[in-house]
């Protein structure tokens, strides 16, 4: 749990509840349980102590500053305070799932280049505008590790455009493999590269040669 309203020191991080019982011996001032220092409380007999009536600064036992009597029931309550282990940021978060929020997205969201401009892992669900006549670039995998099922568009309303791949292989829908890797597109197209596997991309759509 967290501990957004917790009575005592606020703690931003999670914690665990640890609970303790034990009958004491006379005169009994020791009682062993683990806790976060600043996170314990002690019950004695149903009735929780104030801070004032033990002392606790070692994180394994609190002390009574007066013995208990024989019978007494001691319980004590400790949190022990853990982090998320790989928590992530809002803004590595944001990142991560940039390329999946324009998957739900019922727009094909433009990102505006200009020609020599190389994709990157957020144009995945995107359509990349050709601002200026040039090439524009996929990158291989080992750079820019696209899930398989990634799909780019790219729209040419300038001159003519060149579609590159690096060094994964090439296939033109109704054509097959381009040995060199560059396909045009005409002034007005629209191209479509889908990743089919992990090196593997098809492209399809009017305009393309």
């Amino acid at each position: 749990m967290k501990l957004p309203n917790y009575y005592g020191n606020y703690s931003p991080r999670y914690t665990e509840d640890v609970k303790q019982y034990t009958v004491a011996v006379d005169g009994q001032t020791s009682f062993g349980v683990l806790y976060t220092l600043g996170y314990v409380t002690v019950y004695q007999n149903g009735r929780r102590l104030l801070t004032t009536d033990f002392t606790a600064i070692n994180g394994t036992s609190i002390n009574l500053l007066v013995g208990a009597s024989i019978g007494d029931d001691i319980v004590c309550v400790g949190r022990i305070a853990f982090d998320i282990a790989n928590a992530i940021t809002l803004a590595a978060g944001d990142l991560r799932y940039q390329a999946a929020d324009a998957q739900l997205s019922s727009l094909i969201r433009q990102n505006s280049q200009n020609a020599g401009y190389t994709c990157v892992l957020g144009d995945a669900g995107k359509h990349v505008y050709c601002a200026t006549a040039g090439a524009y670039t996929i990158p291989a995998n080992s750079s820019v590790a696209y899930q398989v099922g990634t799909a780019i568009t790219f729209v040419n309303m300038v001159g003519a455009c060149t579609l590159v791949l690096t060094t994964d292989n090439m296939y033109q829908a109704g054509v097959g493999v381009i040995a060199g890797k560059i396909l045009n597109l005409a002034q007005y197209g629209e191209a479509t590269a889908l990743k089919i596997a992990s090196t593997s991309w098809l492209f399809s759509g009017p305009g393309l040669s």
